[in-house]
């Protein structure tokens, strides 16, 4: 009798291929998966990385890392391995690094009492889309004003004389 032994139906495919965008200096973390092929599967990051900060990916598929230095794109390409030997095709992923969330505007354009204001904040860094908001330790100050939390435009009809800026704006 001849014993054959069992072969997948199908061989691993990776499924996870959008990895969400890194922070410089901030912790990553993300766990790959794949359906097809006979689990567990076994992982590899076959991307070299002279670097000792580079990312490291865990037999069972989790990616480390803490990203140091600037704004970049890391290209990855990984791949897996199925209980029986069956190997996924080689996948190439990106990760967006990007550094630190901060508020580019400087100053706002000046508001005229009883008219209509508009003026759209700008940010740099972080993982974009930003969700802005207002916030105030004063209940009154820029009681008028409100954003627009996707596009952080501020907008409102200022009543009375008050000072606002960007240091009560939060994307």
């Amino acid at each position: 009798m001849n014993i054959i032994p069992y072969r997948p139906l199908t061989v691993p495919v990776i499924t996870t291929v959008v990895l969400p965008g890194a922070l410089v200096s901030v912790p990553y973390s993300f766990q790959f998966a794949a359906t097809g092929g006979i689990p567990p599967y076994t992982w590899a990051l076959l991307t070299n990385f002279p670097d000792p900060t580079a990312p490291v990916l865990s037999s069972s598929g989790a990616l480390t890392w803490t990203p140091s230095g600037t704004e970049t794109t890391e290209n990855l390409t990984v791949q897996c391995t199925d209980s029986v030997g069956y190997q996924s095709a080689p996948t190439p992923v990106t990760i967006a690094v990007n550094v630190d969330l901060a508020i580019t505007t400087s100053s706002l354009s000046g508001a005229t009492v009883g008219t209509a204001y508009s003026f759209t904040m700008a940010a740099s860094g972080g993982v974009a889309p930003y969700t802005w908001s207002i916030t105030s330790d004063s209940p009154d100050t820029g009681a008028w004003l409100s954003i627009n939390a996707s596009t952080g435009v501020l907008s409102g009809t200022p009543g009375t004389a008050e000072t606002v800026g960007p240091a009560d704006e939060t994307p």
